[in-house]
């Protein structure tokens, strides 16, 4: 198995707060786990949560692999054992769920795979209807971006 670089390495112990999570139960299976989104991922090796940083998809699409063949939701990967993850970070607060959303309507769309506000205008209602994909979170992929949430736009 390929490890990541040095400098990827450093900066993975870096991000690795050492947290343990309050409940386990709230932990996704890796069986789930989307490596091109952010997230909290936890190590069952060293029992901590790590931020997981989407430029290491390719890696990990590469490299990981199951830890026990008899069970898919511990990932051996790069000298870790994952074993669960997590949204790294809540939708901010006062928007509403993806499933309420009218693409035909202007809004503010936050695309938690960059953590970052998307002015949305309505120009692209119908390929958003035509191609894009909703996960079980209620988040929805579409354009490279991943939503989880809207909000009305302010007009003045």
């Amino acid at each position: 198995m390929q490890l990541l670089s040095l400098t990827a390495r450093y900066e993975a112990k870096a991000v690795m707060h050492r947290e343990k999570p309050e409940d386990l139960t709230s932990m996704q299976p890796m069986n789930t786990f989307d490596p091109s989104n952010s997230c909290k991922v936890h190590d069952g090796l060293n029992d901590c949560l790590f931020d997981w940083k989407p430029e290491w998809a390719l890696n990990y699409r590469t490299y990981a692999e199951k830890h026990n063949q008899d069970d898919p939701n511990v990932i051996a990967w790069d000298g870790l054992l994952l074993d669960g993850w997590m949204r790294g970070q809540p939708v901010p607060t006062g928007l509403h769920p993806m499933s309420t959303f009218n693409p035909s309507q202007p809004a503010i769309l936050h695309d938690r795979k960059r953590d970052q506000i998307v002015t949305w205008t309505g120009e692209y209602a119908e390929a958003y209807r035509a191609s894009s994909r909703v996960h079980e979170d209620d988040s929805v992929e579409w354009g490279g971006h991943v939503f989880d949430g809207w909000r009305n736009m302010l007009v003045g």
